[in-house]
C-alpha cells in the first residue's frame, strides 16, 4: 500500500512539475503560456517514467504494405483490402472469383488463411 502511495505521489509530481516550470517561463514571457511547450514537456516526462509505453507495444512490427506483400507471396490472387484485426492483418484476396482471407501476424509475420 505504501509503495502504491509513493508511486502515485511521484507520478503526481512528474505531471505537475512541468506545469510549474512552464508557469514560471510564462511569467518571464509576460504571462504568455506556450501550451505546446507544456504538452511536449509533460509527454517527455511521462515517457521517461514509463507511463506512456503502451503505444510502443501496440504498434505492429509488420506494416500494412509488408502484410500485403507477405500474403501475395504466400497465396496466389489479387489483394482486395487490408485491415487490422486484433494483432493480425486481415488481407482479403480474390483468386478467380473466390474471395478468401489471409491472416498475417503483425508481430511475427506468420501467415494463416481461411482458404486452408
Amino acid at each position: 500500500m505504501l509503495t502504491v502511495k509513493i508511486r502515485f505521489i511521484s507520478l503526481s509530481l512528474a505531471l505537475t512539475l512541468p506545469l510549474v516550470f512552464s508557469a514560471a517561463k510564462a511569467a518571464e514571457n509576460g504571462g504568455i503560456l506556450d501550451r505546446q511547450d507544456t504538452r511536449s514537456t509533460q509527454r517527455s516526462v511521462l515517457q521517461e517514467n514509463g507511463v506512456n509505453n503502451l503505444t510502443s507495444t501496440q504498434q505492429p512490427r509488420i506494416s500494412r504494405r509488408q502484410a500485403s506483400s507477405i500474403a501475395s507471396d504466400s497465396y496466389e490472387g489479387r489483394v482486395l483490402s487490408i485491415r487490422m484485426d486484433n494483432n493480425n492483418w486481415r488481407v482479403r484476396m480474390d483468386r478467380e472469383g473466390t474471395v478468401f482471407n489471409v491472416f498475417v501476424n503483425a508481430s511475427s509475420g506468420r501467415v494463416s488463411s481461411s482458404a486452408d
